[in-house]
């Protein structure tokens, strides 16, 4: 059986780990679609037509929501144009979809459906529950989140598992004499795991076995060896 303790280790760096929550107010500011034009002008007013169907700044609202990712890419004086030729070419593919008779098959009246029950909840969303979390609810939630907060240290380390002491000391033997410690890991290390030099990235306490946890948390300066 390999001894846990037949290890050397190596420091990296010692950590405090501290979590942030980010506040809710913030969420749910992201998720409120961006102001558009349909918002201050009339909703029913037409912006274009395409044969007997008309394209009305209520479209181009709805469209910005649906494209709100793709409208933050370009520049704001060229969106509006983008949303208009979104809308034609919609306009034109469902007016051919419509003329096939697909707007009367089954799969159709169940995707119908779907876009409705999405289109409630996001208006549900944005008209209710983003509405109703003010700035002082957030900072309240954020605040007593920090305050029950227990940060946490944590060492980051490499190490070379051998099976004797004497292979321990006589891998240690060659780190002391200048030996890289990751390349040694590559070869001498019988832990798989060892093809990455031996790193065994951040840990905290009770994350590995006593003995290796208190040789690791015993050093002290960046590339000691135990």
């Amino acid at each position: 059986m390999i001894n846990p303790t037949m290890r050397l280790l190596r420091a990296a760096s010692l950590a405090t780990l501290i979590a942030a929550m980010p506040a809710l107010g913030a969420m749910a500011q992201e998720a409120t679609p961006p102001t558009t034009e349909a918002q201050a002008v009339d909703p029913a007013a037409v912006v274009a037509t395409v044969g007997d169907q008309v394209i009305t700044e209520a479209d181009l609202g709805f469209a910005a929501e649906d494209m709100a990712q793709d409208l933050a890419q370009m520049p704001e004086q060229e969106r509006r144009a983008f949303l208009v030729r979104i809308l034609i070419d919609m306009k034109v593919m469902s007016q051919a979809a419509r003329a096939e008779g697909m707007d009367q098959t089954k799969i159709f009246e169940l995707r119908q459906k779907y876009l409705e029950e999405r289109a409630l909840r996001r208006a549900y969303f944005n008209d209710v529950i983003a509405g109703a979390v003010t700035e002082e609810a957030a900072r309240a939630e954020y605040d007593d989140f920090v305050a029950q907060f227990q940060p946490q240290d944590e060492i980051r380390a490499s190490h070379i598992l051998v099976e004797t002491e004497e292979e321990a000391q006589a891998v240690k033997a060659e780190l002391e004499g200048g030996a890289d410690f990751a390349e040694l890991a590559k070869v001498k290390s019988i832990d798989p795991g060892s093809v990455n030099g031996g790193d065994l990235g951040f840990f905290g306490r009770g994350m590995m076995v006593q003995p290796f946890e208190e040789a690791a948390f015993a050093l002290g300066e960046a590339g000691e060896l135990s």
